[in-house]
């Protein structure tokens, strides 16, 4: 839950801090979900840097149509969801953007799927642990425009060739 004021204990040693003191680079990318008041975000469990969201995308106050929750609805007292990142030496992280609606949401993927792949071609000549969580694959509530028009075009593919 946003601002509950739990998370993962900062006692639990996590894989990313077994890894880092064996030298890795560790990184997240995507849905953490274990925390998101400062003394519980990765970076303060073995993560040298975080981009994402710091708890499932439909803990929002925007309902599944993409509309502003009605008040009496549980989401309503959600805060806006936001896109957060933390780099090394950072106490507190960045907003990089407020996910306002279903468009802010659909670019989700691409925005981690890019960030991965800098991690990756950034330190592909050491051992590097990244963990990346996509947010679409727990709640698929937004999709880019792309992947909608290749929905689109393999669902009309499909209706064809049974007609056919």
């Amino acid at each position: 839950m946003p601002n509950a004021g739990v998370g993962l204990a900062p006692e639990e040693e996590t894989l990313a801090e077994m890894l880092k003191s064996k030298g890795y680079a560790t990184q997240i990318i995507g849905k953490w979900h274990l925390g998101n008041e400062p003394e519980f975000l990765p970076t303060k469990q073995g993560f040298d840097a975080y981009y994402g969201i710091p708890y499932s995308n439909d803990m929002w106050p925007v309902g599944f149509d993409g509309k502003p929750a009605k008040t009496d609805s549980y989401v309503a007292k959600y805060p806006v969801l936001p896109l957060l990142q933390i780099k090394g030496g950072q106490e507190r992280p960045d907003t990089v953007m407020k996910i306002n609606n279903l468009e802010d949401q659909a670019v989700l993927t691409e925005k981690y799927t890019r960030q991965a792949v800098d991690f990756i071609n950034n330190n592909r000549k050491k051992p590097f642990f990244l963990y990346l969580a996509h947010s679409m694959t727990h709640v698929p509530i937004a999709a880019s425009k792309k992947v909608q028009r290749n929905l689109r075009t393999r669902l009309i593919w499909r209706r064809d060739a049974r007609n056919r």
